[in-house]
């Protein structure tokens, strides 16, 4: 299925929840990358058919897996009575992606990250419940990949951050707001100068002086 009818299933299932809950999880592959980049992406496709033929297994019939695209999967859960009931399903979902594919001759190991959110009232909309997924996915890959993370609300206010900042840092680069420093470094006796390291500062003009663990994380990512 791909991303319209994933979209259709996940509808239906909020539309005949009722007393009970639907679960989306989103899906990412950590290291696809560096398959396509090592063992050509007619390799890369292969894995991905491989990954849309074992998922399944561990999945109840009810459940809808999408390919949303690249290397993003999605899954769409309808009628969970518990959230331990999806954090178990999740964890089998990860071990089943652990276990190495074989590709063209080559023993390819990789993993999953996956970001969960439940609906539990018919107010929450496909959409949201989709992004909401999507943040806790972010979530996963930030705390080292391989695992899972269920939504919190305030994954959606760190998120709104990250995207002020980028879109702030994009303007600082037009604008010339970033500042290079020179920390001194010293030799043992801390008396004579060896080396320097080279820092960032961004001076931004309403917010004054923006520290680089505040910059530098979302300038890597994006």
């Amino acid at each position: 299925p791909n991303r319209r009818l994933f979209r259709d299933r996940l509808l239906s299932a909020l539309g005949s929840s009722r007393d009970r809950s639907t679960a989306v999880l989103c899906l990412d592959l950590d290291n696809f990358k560096s398959v396509n980049d090592t063992l050509g992406h007619q390799s890369g496709d292969e894995l991905l058919r491989l990954l849309a033929k074992r998922l399944p297994r561990h999945l109840r019939e009810q459940d809808t897996l999408a390919r949303l695209g690249g290397d993003e999967f999605a899954v769409v859960l309808p009628n969970i009575a518990e959230q331990d009931d999806v954090r178990k399903l999740a964890e089998r979902l990860i071990e089943a992606v652990r276990q190495p594919f074989e590709i063209a001759g080559h023993t390819v190991p990789v993993s999953v990250s996956i970001g969960i959110a439940i609906s539990e009232s018919q107010s929450l909309s496909a959409d949201h419940l989709l992004r909401y997924a999507d943040m806790a996915l972010y979530e996963a890959k930030r705390n080292g990949r391989n695992c899972l993370a269920f939504f919190e609300p305030e994954m959606e206010a760190a998120a709104l951050r990250r995207h002020e900042v980028e879109m702030d840092l994009r303007q600082a680069i037009i604008s010339q707001q970033l500042q290079l420093y020179y920390q001194p470094i010293m030799d043992v006796s801390h008396v004579r100068i060896v080396g320097r390291e080279a820092l960032m500062r961004w001076q931004h003009p309403k917010k004054g002086l923006i520290m680089p663990q505040d910059f530098i994380p979302i300038a890597e990512e994006t």
